[in-house]
């Protein structure tokens, strides 16, 4: 019987706006879609993958039957995170924090390719996009290897809504870099309409 997914579905993305899709620790597929300040996310995954990041203080994740559970908040390294596990079938993930989504959503690296010879300076630029309506100002820090010489991890954000903002972080590589695809965290500390804590992940 497909009427109960259909319905699920329906109820949860008609009437809503397309956002985009941001990266997911594991590489879960996903959209996001917003009716005014309330967010949804699909998402799902070929295989069976546990997703570990803060997806809101109020965050459900409702499966294609209509079936709703909490998703608890847990700590990693002084940070909030929330875990799902991403499957075949799609999972509707509801109440997302607004910021932390639009953040995501918003936070692209634009430097495409780092050169690995070691103890060469590297710039790394990232840039920010604020869909939110409302200002957001913190900061944004680079979690790096310890191996990794990094000038000042931490720079400071405060952006308007639809407005833009470039920063770069100069490092230099360790000896156990090496050429494949590699993931960069980033702690994202916000202080606009309330205060938000939590961690991002780039490749």
């Amino acid at each position: 019987d497909l009427y109960l997914p259909w319905h699920t579905t329906a109820s949860h993305l008609l009437g809503t706006e397309y956002l985009g899709t941001i990266q997911l620790p594991r590489g879960s597929r996903n959209h996001v879609f917003a009716k005014g300040d309330e967010l949804c996310m699909v998402v799902w995954n070929d295989q069976p993958v546990e997703e570990r990041l803060f997806l809101g203080k109020d965050a459900r994740c409702v499966d294609v039957w209509g079936r709703s559970r909490s998703l608890a908040i847990g700590q990693t390294d002084g940070r909030p995170v929330q875990q799902i596990v991403a499957n075949a079938l799609p999972q509707f993930l509801v109440g997302l924090d607004p910021i932390a989504t639009r953040v995501r959503l918003g936070f692209h690296i634009d430097t495409p390719r780092l050169d690995t010879t070691l103890g060469q300076e590297q710039r790394l630029a990232c840039r920010f996009t604020n869909t939110h309506a409302a200002s957001v100002q913190g900061s944004v820090s680079l979690v790096a290897p310890s191996t990794w010489r990094v000038n000042d991890r931490s720079r400071n954000l405060q952006i308007a809504s639809g407005q833009d903002e470039r920063c770069e972080f100069l490092l230099q590589f360790g000896s156990d870099v090496t050429n494949d695809r590699q993931p960069i965290q980033f702690d994202l500390d916000l202080n606009g309409e309330r205060e938000l804590k939590f961690r991002d992940r780039k490749s």
